[in-house]
């Protein structure tokens, strides 16, 4: 799942992410990114991200993660 994920990421900020990153704070994902980050994780995982709680689940790539992990 976190490998699927991963591509998923990279594939919405076309660049190469590692679980260490930022997204928000750095700017890799900006409004109109994160919508479709998150529609697509929908889409491709079945995975809801609730539109109030994304700016603490998308603040960097790992937090997404166990996001995901945890709501699998």
């Amino acid at each position: 799942m976190k490998e699927q994920l991963l591509e998923i990421i990279e594939e919405c900020v076309k660049k190469k992410v590692t679980l260490d990153d930022g997204l928000l704070s750095t700017g890799l994902l900006d409004s109109i990114v994160a919508v479709d980050l998150i529609l697509s994780i929908q889409a491709k995982l079945g995975i809801e991200i609730p539109i109030t709680e994304a700016v603490d689940i998308l603040s960097t790539v790992q937090t997404l993660v166990d996001y995901v992990e945890v709501n699998e």
